[in-house]
């Protein structure tokens, strides 16, 4: 029976001696952080399959992260080895910004609205809000009724696991509130104020500065338009031709407004611009404001051509009668006044048609 359990005991002792415990430790860690590992298992060594990655004490168990990237641990006792996979997770460099709507500018007793617009904060930051130095409530956006003078910014606390900073600040935006300023604005024209008849020209008023949430009123040939009382106005005229001349009228802080105009030149129809009479030419187009027109087919006459060029404000900046041959054109415009920079619109007029065509200055 004795050489029984001695049997029994050598086998367990032999069973033993080939098991080794499983590694423990945050084996997640981030670039210049450590953390320790350890096994049930004494007397072994420690070792890093990417030392590039992660260094590892070879007798501590002490893991060091050096540059983001996968390793295998491995912990040897000279019988047996455990294995994990070390995971090294790069420094995530935080950032916040925060912009004002309408503006950092506004008229006194307006609403202004502040948003945070953070960069690698993480599935959940926090976010705080700091009015002259005092907390001034929490979340991605921020509306009060400043003062003059009020200092605004926003601390963002991340929820990266491996961040440079547990928190990081806004830029700082400084308010000042107006009793009255005049808007500040432009009108944009889609297409771009050359349209057929019955054809729509979508046009809007981009705000540059206002101090407010402004008002609006198109008018067109000076009068106001019903109901057109919007930053856009969709433009349609069945049975008007030339030039129309559109302007809006924005008011904004405290009363103050400004009128701004756009022209929008309306054509009889497509055969305007390129059927019967094929159109014109313009060379070189874009130009300096010196070019030549050249007619692609017939006029349907050969009765004086007034030769007339609009800039975008509808104003002529420059005029000519012309005679064709044999209802062709073929003529350089040279106006005595440089033009400015921007498009405009050629018209050829006579008593039969009317020929618009396109050509920026530049």
């Amino acid at each position: 029976m004795k050489s029984f359990y001695l049997f029994i005991a050598a086998m367990f002792l032999s069973a033993t001696s080939f098991a080794i415990g499983a590694i423990t430790g945050t084996t997640n860690i981030c670039a210049g952080t450590t953390s320790l590992l350890s096994n049930t298992t004494t007397g072994g060594t420690w070792s890093s399959s990417a030392t590039a990655v992660v260094t590892i004490g070879s007798a501590t168990g002490i893991m060091a992260g050096v540059a983001a990237g996968i390793a295998t641990i491995t912990y040897d006792d000279g019988t047996m080895i455990a294995t994990v996979t070390a995971t090294v997770n790069a420094t995530v460099y935080l950032s916040d910004s925060i912009v004002v709507s309408p503006n950092d500018t506004i008229c006194q007793g307006g609403l202004a609205t502040f948003t945070v617009l953070p960069t690698l904060g993480g599935p959940s930051p926090s976010f705080s809000w700091i009015v002259n130095g005092a907390p001034h409530g929490t979340g991605t956006t921020l509306s009060y009724v400043p003062d003059s003078g009020d200092v605004v910014f926003c601390v963002m606390t991340t929820s990266e696991q491996c961040p440079n900073a547990a928190s990081t600040y806004s830029n700082v935006i400084v308010m000042t509130t107006v009793t009255s300023k005049e808007p500040v604005f432009t009108i944009s024209a889609s297409p771009p104020q050359y349209i057929l008849a019955r054809q729509n020209d979508t046009l809007t008023v981009h705000v540059v500065y206002d101090g407010s949430v402004p008002s609006y009123q198109w008018l067109v040939k000076g009068v106001p338009v019903p109901g057109a009382t919007a930053a856009t106005y969709i433009f349609n005229c069945e049975s008007c031709y030339d030039t129309q001349k559109v302007s809006c009228i924005v008011t904004g802080c405290g009363g103050a407004s400004k009128e701004g105009k756009i022209a929008v030149l309306v054509g009889e129809g497509v055969a305007l611009l390129n059927a019967a009479h094929g159109g014109v030419s313009i060379s070189p187009n874009p130009n300096n404001g010196v070019f030549s027109i050249n007619s692609q087919a017939q006029l349907k006459t050969n009765d004086a051509v007034t030769v007339s060029v609009i800039n975008m404000y509808g104003a002529e900046v420059y005029r000519k009668k012309v005679l064709p041959r044999n209802r062709m054109l073929n003529e350089q415009i040279a106006p005595e006044t440089q033009m400015a920079k921007g498009v405009y619109i050629l018209k050829l007029s006579s008593s039969s048609e009317n020929i618009m065509q396109r050509f920026i200055v530049d």
